[in-house]
């Protein structure tokens, strides 16, 4: 004989079988409930459009970081005055543009009087050339005016550069950031121009 525990067991398998197999079919639809044609016996409920293209007015603000393929951080050479700054921020520029001029009217003077001192030199070194040939002067003294005037083709080759240390360059083609220094201000070489 078989004991009440025998059938206590039995009766929870049966409702437990019951219980999946209803949570079963709850969960498979209309598919189960086909019957033998396989045709679920209610179609699920479709809305159908028309598809068309259409603008819409949103608009995305985003934050993000480039990195320049080159970039350079621009010093003048010489401490002076800016008087005038020829970019503005984000500005296409060419190599050797001038971004800066510093005031360069001193070392204009000083190319003046070198380019003098050059043309005097040279007048008064051919006349010694000349004077040597008849035996006015001695050879010592062409020598010396040949000095003098390789110093003043010196002295013209420095001022010329010194003018050339005024204008802050672009160093490549590119675009310049935010210019850092405004005319009138007093920059040296550890300020930076952008």
């Amino acid at each position: 004989m078989l004991g009440k525990k025998f059938w206590l067991v039995l009766l929870s398998l049966c409702m437990g079988s019951v219980a999946a197999y209803l949570v079963y079919a709850a969960n498979t639809g209309p598919a189960l409930m086909a019957g033998k044609s396989g045709k679920p016996s209610m179609a699920p409920k479709v809305l159908v459009q028309q598809v068309a293209q259409s603008q819409t007015a949103n608009q995305f603000e985003t934050t993000a970081t480039a990195w320049a393929q080159r970039s350079a951080e621009i010093y003048p050479n010489v401490e002076e005055e800016v008087v005038s700054v020829h970019f503005k921020a984000q500005q296409k520029v060419k190599r050797g543009q001038v971004l800066v001029q510093q005031d360069d009217r001193e070392q204009q003077l000083a190319l003046k009087l070198a380019m003098v001192q050059l043309a005097s030199t040279k007048s008064l070194l051919e006349r010694y050339q000349q004077a040597v040939q008849k035996g006015a002067v001695p050879q010592s003294q062409v020598e010396t005016a040949q000095a003098d005037h390789e110093a003043a083709k010196v002295a013209v080759e420095q001022a010329k550069l010194n003018i050339e240390y005024r204008k802050i360059r672009a160093p490549f083609d590119g675009v310049v950031g935010i210019p850092d220094v405004d005319p009138g201000q007093r920059v040296g070489p550890s300020v930076l121009i952008t």
